[in-house]
C-alpha cells in the first residue's frame, strides 16, 4: 500500500484570499483519507473567522457530496443558525 504525501505552503487560512482556500477544498473534497477531511475542514473552519459568509457559502452549495467530518469542522465556530441550516439534510 502507498503512502499519499502532500506538500504545500502554510498561509494562515484567516489572511488567505478565500477564492485560494475554497480551491484547496474543492480539489480535496472526495478525499477518502480521514485526515485529509479533517485537514480541510479545519482550514475552512480557521477561513470562517474572515470569511465566514464565504465559506457559509460554499459549504451550502457542498453539504450534499461533503464528508460530515469536514463539513462538522468547517462549522464549528459558525453561530448556532449557520450551524442548524448547515446541518440540515
Amino acid at each position: 500500500m502507498g503512502k499519499k504525501i502532500l506538500r504545500c505552503t502554510i498561509v494562515p487560512a484567516e489572511i488567505s484570499l478565500p477564492s485560494d482556500i475554497l480551491e484547496i477544498a474543492d480539489i480535496l473534497l472526495m478525499d477518502q483519507d480521514d485526515l485529509v477531511r479533517k485537514g480541510y475542514g479545519w482550514m475552512l473552519k480557521a477561513a470562517s473567522e474572515a470569511h465566514q459568509q464565504e465559506i457559509h457559502d460554499y459549504v451550502m452549495k457542498r453539504k450534499t457530496e461533503m464528508p460530515r467530518t469536514s463539513l462538522r469542522y468547517a462549522i464549528e465556530k459558525m453561530p448556532k443558525e449557520l450551524k442548524a441550516a448547515a446541518m440540515e439534510k
